[in-house]
């Protein structure tokens, strides 16, 4: 899907089709779950926590902002 139908799709809506062909890569090259939140905590951030949304396609991300990352 990522690769050969969402191109093809946001091609026929936009006229745009190369612009999209990025994002299957860029999506599956986002940190998710365990390791975003193990990410967060590494670079200062206190109380990680996933929430994710509508069966895990997207996750809203929080955390709190010590005064070394603020």
């Amino acid at each position: 899907y990522l690769h050969g139908i969402l191109p093809r799709a946001a091609a026929l809506i936009t006229g745009c089709g190369g612009a999209y062909e990025y994002l299957g890569g860029s999506i599956e090259a986002f940190p998710s779950g365990s390791k975003m939140l193990e990410l967060l905590a590494a670079n200062g951030f206190a109380s990680p926590t996933a929430q994710p949304l509508t069966g895990g396609i997207a996750t809203i991300y929080t955390a709190v902002a010590n005064s070394a990352t603020a």
